[in-house]
């Protein structure tokens, strides 16, 4: 929600962009495999969700904290959310039958699926697309989980290791400045 701070939405538009947040990449991965999305079968998810986005206003706003202070602890929850969304994903498709690429890009879809629909609904340039360790953090750790899977390691050790090395690698690549390549398909210099 502090991604979207400067935008001057009130609190409608705080809840609406909040929720297609936290629910767009799960929601994106059960159409993909023709399930309801887990909000429609439980209130509880709806309820979190649009609660989560009231309570980031309500300190940023009511407590007049600025948002640059939140910035270390938005990257750690982000990192935690990242890697948790990564294991869920990727159990869903493993559970479906899908031991392979297919349950790696259900992982990837639901971790990052939200933050995309978010940027694109204000208008911004996907964060996952640009040069950040984001993504690619997230099809490690899902890759990591279907490996371990499919070698016999139990599920719940997979999803740990799977969630502990997305966590782990973004927060890397915030420390370290990780970033892929960048580059622009228009070359912009000079003709002689």
């Amino acid at each position: 929600m502090l991604a979207v701070a400067d935008r001057r939405l009130d609190l409608f538009g705080f809840a609406v962009v909040g929720v297609i947040t936290a629910l767009g990449g799960g929601t994106i991965r059960s159409v993909i495999v023709d399930q309801n999305p887990p909000w429609m079968d439980d209130w509880i998810y709806l309820t979190m969700a649009l609660l989560g986005s009231w309570a980031t206003v309500a300190v940023v706003k009511l407590l007049s904290v600025p948002a640059e202070r939140f910035a270390p602890w938005v990257a750690y929850a982000d990192a935690a959310g990242l890697g948790l969304f990564t294991v869920t994903g990727t159990a869903v498709g493993i559970d479906l039958g899908y031991r392979g690429v297919v349950a790696v890009v259900l992982g990837v879809i639901t971790a990052v699926g939200g933050g995309m629909l978010r940027d694109l609904l204000v208008g911004r340039i996907p964060f996952v697309l640009q040069s950040d360790i984001y993504a690619t953090a997230v099809a490690a750790g899902s890759t990591l989980y279907v490996v371990l899977y499919n070698l016999g390691v139990d599920g719940v050790v997979a999803g740990f290791a799977a969630g502990l090395t997305t966590f782990g690698l973004r927060m890397a690549a915030i420390r370290y400045s990780w970033s892929l390549p960048a580059f622009s398909v228009l070359d912009r210099s000079p003709r002689s």
